[in-house]
């Protein structure tokens, strides 16, 4: 079984969730934190990462996962920085993943329907992913 930690610190808000996933491909949360942080997320992010490591009673995970945008260009910079430094602190793999993306296929798994996921992107443009159909089947870990 292995022990994911993922962040997304991208945006407004704060996501830290740990995961294990087992030898079947199955994904099951352990612990979240989310959190309204505009602007703050060097302030709580590494706060939350500690307390969502501590509520899964695990000192270091086998894998991080990262968001890597779109949104906040420092939000971004804080959470590529935080994964690299721990990934190499913790001699583990880190690998990045589109927001967006993400974001979709969560709703569309969850809901079955089409989705369509948007953030706004700043002098009144959003960028937006959709999701119609699920094939995951080339991805493996």
């Amino acid at each position: 079984m292995r022990k994911i930690l993922f962040f997304d610190a991208t945006n407004q808000w704060i996501i830290v969730e740990t995961f294990h996933l087992n030898n079947d491909g199955e994904l099951k949360a352990v612990a979240s934190y989310f959190g309204i942080h505009p602007r703050e997320s060097s302030k709580f992010l590494i706060q939350e990462l500690q307390n969502v490591l501590r509520e899964s009673d695990w000192e270091a995970p086998d894998l991080i996962g990262c968001a890597l945008g779109p949104g906040s260009f420092t939000g971004l910079r804080i959470a590529v920085a935080t994964a690299r430094n721990l990934s190499q602190l913790w001699k583990i793999p880190s690998i990045g993943f589109d927001s967006l993306n993400i974001y979709a296929s969560f709703y569309h798994q969850e809901t079955g329907d089409p989705v369509v996921v948007g953030i706004e992107a700043k002098q009144k443009k959003f960028i937006s992913e959709w999701r119609m159909r699920e094939d995951f089947s080339d991805l493996s870990m």
